[in-house]
């Protein structure tokens, strides 16, 4: 009865979240929202009852870091870039022009928590989908609406960080070589855990087997 209860809760948990990041004009929110919809899809495997349902669960939660620190070290260097130093996305309009990099790793941080590929984000809802996409088509669907909330919410802001900006408001990028260093060794660590997801295989397993153990 408690994992139905928790999978129920996971189900209403991702889908809400998914449809809240979608409705976000605030990349700060939409990260928020994001998180809860990655805890409800975290709850669904869990709620399976199995082994390989808790190594999605763990899988879920890890590489959420990954998407996390990408859009908070985006959102951090683009305060610094902008007239009103908040995370809307009307203060970040014409953002790309300015500081690619933060564009970049913001983005790319809110397609990872949305689970898309080849990015971190995809190992875990990825894992967690192949536990109930042959057994529940009810629950598989609510964690692909889940997936397409986050995304939604992710290309709306999308719009306005690379909107052209007018001439007189170009300016050059001033991010410094060491932060530049950062976000790359972000951006590469996102990626190489959504192409090769087997390289945290072991400790997910040594994880599962303290807990099962």
């Amino acid at each position: 009865v408690l994992l139905n209860v928790l999978q129920i809760a996971g189900i209403i948990t991702a889908v809400a979240g998914g449809l809240l990041a979608l409705a976000q004009r605030d990349f700060g929110r939409l990260m928020g929202y994001a998180v809860l919809s990655d805890i409800g899809v975290a709850l669904v495997a869990f709620g399976t009852g199995t082994a390989a349902g808790l190594s999605a669960a763990l899988v879920v939660v890890f590489v959420r870091t990954f998407g996390l620190g990408l859009m908070s070290m985006g959102l951090a260097v683009a305060r610094q870039r902008t007239p009103r130093p908040d995370d809307s996305f009307e203060s970040l309009t014409s953002l790309a022009w300015r500081s690619p990099w933060a564009a970049m790793v913001i983005i790319i941080g809110g397609f990872s928590l949305a689970g898309l590929p080849p990015f971190a984000g995809f190992a875990g809802r990825w894992a967690a989908l192949q536990q109930v996409a042959y057994n529940d088509l009810a629950t598989s669907a609510a964690l692909l609406i889940s997936t397409i909330g986050v995304t939604i919410g992710t290309l709306r802001g999308l719009q306005y960080v690379f909107q052209h900006p007018k001439a007189d408001s170009a300016q050059p990028d001033q991010i410094s070589p060491l932060t530049i260093t950062l976000l790359i060794g972000a951006l590469v660590l996102t990626l190489i855990i959504g192409l090769f997801p087997d390289l945290i295989a072991p400790a997910i397993r040594q994880m599962v087997a303290a807990y099962t153990g």
